[in-house]
C-alpha cells in the first residue's frame, strides 16, 4: 500500500461491487458536485451584490433564514443521505468486516468514476 492511500493493485483485494452500490457512489458524486456548483454559484451573486473591499463579511456570510441557506441545507442533506447508505450498504459491511474496507472503498469510487464518465 502506498502512502498516500491503497495502491491500484490493492483493487484486487475488494469485494465484488453490485451495480446498485455503484449507482450510489454516482449518485454521491453527483450530489457532492451539486453542494460544489450551488455554492460557488451564490458566492458569485453576492460578489456583485456586495462588491466593495470593505463588504467582504456581506458576501461571506449568508443569512440565517434566508432561501440560499436553505438550498444549501437540503443539498447537504441529499449527499449526507447518499454517504450514509453507501456506508451502510451490506456490501461494505462486508467489507468492514473482512478488513478490506478501504481497498472496496477505493474500488467502488474508481468504479464511480469510469461509470459515470464511460471511461477510467
Amino acid at each position: 500500500m502506498s502512502v498516500g492511500g491503497p495502491s491500484i493493485l490493492a483493487v484486487a483485494d475488494a469485494l465484488p461491487l453490485p451495480s446498485d452500490l455503484i449507482e450510489l457512489q454516482r449518485a454521491l458524486h453527483a450530489a457532492r458536485q451539486a453542494v460544489e456548483d450551488y455554492g460557488n454559484k451564490v458566492a458569485a451573486e453576492r460578489r456583485e451584490l456586495f462588491p466593495g473591499e470593505d463588504q467582504w463579511r456581506e458576501r461571506a456570510v449568508w443569512p440565517e433564514d434566508g432561501p440560499e441557506r436553505a438550498e444549501l441545507t437540503r443539498l447537504r442533506a441529499e449527499r449526507d443521505t447518499f454517504a450514509l447508505q453507501i456506508r451502510q450498504h451490506p456490501v461494505m459491511q462486508q467489507a468492514l468486516a473482512e478488513g478490506c474496507g478501504k481497498e472496496t472503498q477505493f474500488a467502488l469510487q474508481k468504479a464511480g468514476r469510469e461509470n459515470a464518465d464511460g471511461e477510467a
